[in-house]
């Protein structure tokens, strides 16, 4: 089945714009996109990042975004005729100006060798998967390249880009990666892969499901294992100063360890020896 790659970024993006960006969504018009066949374009409220790691922390007022398939390679040619639909985008109203603010996004998953060697465009890398270019004044022009973001641990902005990932021979990896990391986003990090690959999707749900059951019962076993020294600290706690009890409560209801044990143990036997 072939995968609509488009629309999955256009969900991505409609969904997670200000955890990616960084910005308040002011407008996202997919009508307005339509007229001038643009991939993707938004208005931000303000250029103000409100989220640490934002993956697209560069994006302004008026942004135009182009999708490139992972079977598919960016050309010069391409970033022409993406850049006069930005200036389109750019001259479409007198008042207020838009120029400067302007910023035109290609997001592709192959590094365009071709298009960043173009001495005319001058693109300048602004890390290994983002490139800048001011070839056309007043306007900022990135190439974001999402095979370069791999093994990159960057937060769950990047982690969303990140399973976009459309090479085949990488993607397994990729997303066991960023699974194990245990994201507060990670349902939409399934639902995405689920779109790219459902049987990948099926066999990643059931080992991470797996695993999480054999670490529960581990604990369990622990927690039993200890648990008579247990209840010896909770009893123990009478002769702690009453503004530590409830931290020590708590630190007590999560012990999972040995060594989280006996780190208590000598907290506590400290108070004990100090009332004694």
């Amino acid at each position: 089945m072939e995968i609509e790659w488009h629309k999955i970024w256009q969900e991505v993006l409609d969904k997670h714009l200000p955890l990616l960006s960084g910005k308040e969504v002011e407008m996202g018009d997919r009508e307005f996109s339509r007229q001038i066949r643009l991939d993707y374009y938004f208005q931000a409220k303000d250029r103000q990042n409100q989220v640490a790691n934002a993956p697209l922390w560069f994006l302004k007022k008026y942004n135009v975004m182009e999708f490139k398939g992972p079977d598919e390679d960016l050309s010069p040619g391409q970033v022409r005729y993406y850049a006069g639909r930005a200036l389109v985008v750019e001259g479409i109203q007198a008042k207020p100006s838009r120029v400067g603010e302007v910023t035109l996004t290609i997001m592709t998953n192959r590094l365009p060798k071709n298009v960043l060697a173009t001495r005319e465009f001058a693109f300048e890398r602004v890390t290994p998967w983002l490139y800048h270019s001011t070839w056309i004044k007043h306007m900022d022009i990135y190439v974001f390249v999402i095979s370069k973001t791999r093994g990159i641990e960057a937060g769950d902005g990047m982690a969303l880009l990140q399973a976009l990932d459309g090479n085949p021979r990488y993607r397994m990896e990729t997303w066991h990666f960023l699974m194990k990391q245990n994201f507060a986003n990670t349902a939409d990090l399934k639902r995405i892969i689920m779109k790219i690959d459902k049987e990948v999707g099926m066999s990643l749900a059931d080992e991470f499901r797996l695993e999480g059951e054999i670490r529960g019962e581990i604990r369990g076993e622990i927690r039993g294992e200890m648990k008579g020294e247990l209840k010896g600290l909770l009893k123990m706690l009478r002769f702690v100063p009453s503004s530590q009890r409830t931290r020590l409560e708590q630190a007590i209801a999560a012990v999972e360890t040995h060594e989280q044990l006996e780190e208590l143990e000598a907290e506590i036997y400290a108070f004990f020896q100090e009332s004694a």
